[in-house]
C-alpha cells in the first residue's frame, strides 16, 4: 500500500509540473500480445482442486499522451492513460483431490481490462521507459472435460512498467512504437488461493502527434 501511495504521489506531482507548461498531446492505438500463467489450489471449483491457468490473447490498446517542453529532465518526460482490453480464450489444468478423480483439461473464456496513467521517460528519440499504476479486472469461466465448471472474478491496483522503440513511419508524421509492458497482479479476490503473477504484453503501436 505505501509503494502504491508513493508512486501516486510521485507521479501526480510530476504531472503537474508538466502541465503547467501546456503540454504537447499525442495519441496512439495498437495490439498487444498478451500472456499470463498462475497456479491456484483450494476450494477453487466445485470441489478441492489444484489448478493451473494459461492465458494468451491478442488485445486491442488505445493511448493519450502528454508531453512537456520543459528545461531539464522534464523535456524527456510524458505521461500516458492507456487502456487495453483483456479478453480471449484460456487454458486451464484441473487435478481434482476427490476420489476416482483425474487430471482434466478444458477451455475457459477470459475477460477484463486494464487502464490507469505511466509516467513516460525517453532516453533518446528512439528508446523510452514507462513506470506507473493501472486498475485491472479479470473474469474467468470455463469447464473442463470432467464437467467441472470454473467461475473466477478479481480486481485491483497494480504496478505497470514497459520498455519500448520507436521509429518515424515510412516518412510520415505518424511514429511506430515495439514495446514490453508488464502487469504484475495478485487475484486475493478469486475463489481458492492463487499465486501472483504477471500479464506480459507485447506489442505493436501506431503513435500520432509526437
Amino acid at each position: 500500500m505505501k509503494m502504491f501511495q508513493w508512486l501516486a504521489a510521485v507521479l501526480g506531482l510530476t504531472l503537474s509540473q508538466i502541465t503547467m507548461a501546456a503540454p504537447d498531446i499525442y495519441g496512439g492505438v495498437g495490439l498487444a500480445h498478451s500472456k499470463y500463467d498462475t497456479k491456484g489450489e483450494g476450494s477453487i471449483l466445485s470441489s478441492p482442486a489444484s489448478a493451473e491457468l494459461a492465458y494468451s490473447a491478442l488485445n486491442p490498446k488505445a493511448m493519450l499522451g502528454f508531453k512537456s517542453d520543459g528545461p531539464g529532465f522534464f523535456e524527456k518526460l510524458a505521461f500516458e492513460l492507456q487502456y487495453m482490453t483483456i479478453g480471449g480464450d484460456s487454458e486451464v489444468e484441473l487435478t481434482e483431490r476427490v476420489v476416482g478423480a483425474s487430471p482434466s483439461s478444458g477451455d475457459a473464456d477470459t475477460d477484463g481490462y486494464s487502464f490507469g496513467i505511466a509516467g513516460v521517460y525517453y532516453f533518446s528519440n528512439k528508446f523510452f521507459a514507462k513506470l506507473g499504476l493501472h486498475k485491472w479486472k479479470m473474469n474467468v469461466e470455463g469447464i473442463t472435460a470432467n464437467g467441472t465448471g470454473i467461475s473466477i472474478e478479481d480486481k485491483d491496483n497494480a504496478v505497470f512498467y514497459g520498455l519500448g522503440y520507436q521509429t518515424s513511419l515510412l516518412d510520415t508524421d505518424a511514429i511506430v512504437r515495439l514495446e514490453y509492458e508488464g502487469l504484475r497482479i495478485d487475484p486475493e479476490g478469486w475463489s481458492g488461493s492463487w499465486d501472483s503473477g504477471t500479464i506480459h504484453n507485447f506489442g505493436v503501436s501506431i503513435v500520432v502527434g509526437l
